[in-house]
């Protein structure tokens, strides 16, 4: 059922019902750990583009990938979550 509904969701060959997109922003986490698992750097970016998760969930997505290592996926979201929300605790210019 996820499985299929993050693909429908990626593939956006049609748009999400109202009961679809609240059952992909109660399973996020999930869904966003498949895709993480699979490296679907596609996937992720067109899940993001709901904007069902916020900065905390995006740490857990970093450990996640960190600890899987998931490098495709980790660079991917370190680079989502420095666009979105930025590093308020570090920086990274030089």
């Amino acid at each position: 059922m996820l499985n299929e509904l993050i693909h429908k969701a990626i593939e956006m060959q049609d748009e999400l019902s109202e009961e679809e997109k609240k059952t992909l922003r109660r399973r996020i986490r999930p869904a966003m750990q498949l895709l993480i698992d699979e490296e679907n750097l596609t996937g992720l970016r067109k899940i993001s583009e709901y904007g069902y998760y916020g900065a905390a969930e995006m740490d857990v997505f970093i450990s996640y990938a960190k600890s899987g290592e998931r490098k495709l996926a980790l660079l991917w979201l370190l680079n989502e979550k420095e666009a979105r929300f930025g590093f308020k605790d570090r920086s990274f210019e030089f």
